[in-house]
């Protein structure tokens, strides 16, 4: 039986969580990343700087876990939902050149 995932990825203020989905069976794995948020000095105290470069080397990390894990080839990736306030756009690219950059590399990234 061929085996389908689906992969999310939350990111937040002191860290990134990773899941995956088996669409078929329900099975999940899942794996956290931390990092440190530095306060910016405004009129917002709920502002905050990140090191992206750092979170990306995190998420990568996280999701080389999980495919490792779970022996994931590229064609059974058949989604990948991002959320979080961090990667909307990186560098200028949006979070699917991001992801592909740090290896992620399913033709059917959205």
């Amino acid at each position: 039986m061929a085996r389908t995932f689906l992969l999310g990825i939350d990111i937040g203020n002191s860290g990134g969580k990773c899941l995956l989905w088996n669409v078929k069976t329900g099975e999940t794995h899942s794996t956290r990343r931390s990092w440190q948020a530095q306060p910016v000095d405004h009129e917002n105290p709920w502002w905050s700087r990140f090191d992206t470069e750092t979170c990306l080397q995190e998420l990568r990390s996280a999701i080389h876990e999980l495919t490792t894990e779970t022996n994931l080839q590229p064609h059974e990736l058949q989604g990948i939902a991002e959320r979080g306030r961090l990667f909307g756009i990186h560098r200028g690219r949006d979070t699917t050149s991001a992801l592909r950059e740090v290896g992620a590399t399913s033709p059917r990234l959205y």
